[in-house]
């Protein structure tokens, strides 16, 4: 009975507690993160960029609970890094080995915000099967950046991601759905302001895509018939391209937006 009452209480008591800080490991892959950000950044920057004026708070103290960082939050349980909001760092870097090696690190990362910090350079098949270690990512915000059309090898890796946003980036030539097929619990694309051409192909496994957003690209020919496959999708943006037509899709709600 007594010991019972003891496992109950030391169940309680972590439960009201939650964690006691980040992992260690996760910790050292942030700081790493923050070291490949700032080399990658400061040949680009003239050097201005410095270890103290970014991220101040990501600092080399093993004292320093990584959950208390600025733009970090952590699962309030377990302590693992479940968030990354590291939008508009800096101007211009590389997506470098070390960038990459860093973020696979935070297996448990659900959201990631790289957002308008230039990032540039291309993943190789290592890069790939290392980021494909981010099985729990929902969500991804890589928007303005300097991403060729190849940063979508990446993205397919990932089949948990429901939202997906690359708008303003590099992304060139034709666009096939079907290459996002592993995607299948995917809502929202956002593919706006590139330089994706040739005919629109949507044929795929989109069967959960709520909101596709194609505006301003250089798309032409007509609009697919296939738009009425993707069941579940509400909102369709084309406008500022070249296509002609309009679909014939019945039996949903659909909005097409050509402003």
């Amino acid at each position: 009975m007594g010991k019972g009452l003891l496992v109950l209480s030391l169940i309680v008591l972590v439960f009201i507690k939650g964690h006691n800080g980040c992992l260690e490991e996760e910790r050292r892959a942030l700081l790493e993160l923050k070291k490949a950000i700032v080399e990658s950044s400061s040949d680009e920057d003239d050097g201005n960029q410095s270890n103290d004026s970014l991220l101040p708070s990501w600092i080399y103290d093993p004292r320093s609970d990584c959950c208390l960082w600025e733009r970090v939050t952590c699962n309030s349980t377990t302590g693992h890094v479940i968030e990354l909001a590291l939008h508009e760092l800096v101007q211009t870097s590389a997506f470098t080995n070390s960038t990459v090696k860093s973020l696979s690190a935070l297996k448990s990362l659900e959201s990631l915000s790289l957002r308008n910090n230039g990032f540039v350079g291309s993943l190789s098949d290592q890069d790939l099967k290392a980021l494909g270690k981010l099985g729990k990512l929902g969500h991804i915000d890589l928007s303005q950046n300097n991403f060729k059309k190849d940063i979508l090898k990446f993205v397919r890796t990932l089949p948990s991601l429901r939202s997906v946003d690359l708008s303003t980036n590099n992304l060139q030539g034709s666009f096939i759905a079907h290459d996002l097929d592993p995607l299948s619990n995917l809502e929202v694309l956002n593919l706006r302001n590139n330089f994706l051409n040739g005919t629109l192909t949507l044929e795929g496994s989109f069967g959960k895509l709520e909101i596709l957003d194609l505006a301003r690209n250089r798309f032409s020919g007509s609009i697919p018939m296939d738009i009425g496959a993707l069941s579940s999708l509400k909102i369709l943006s084309l406008s500022e391209n070249s296509f002609q037509g309009l679909p014939s899709v019945r039996g949903k709600i659909m909005i097409l937006f050509f402003e």
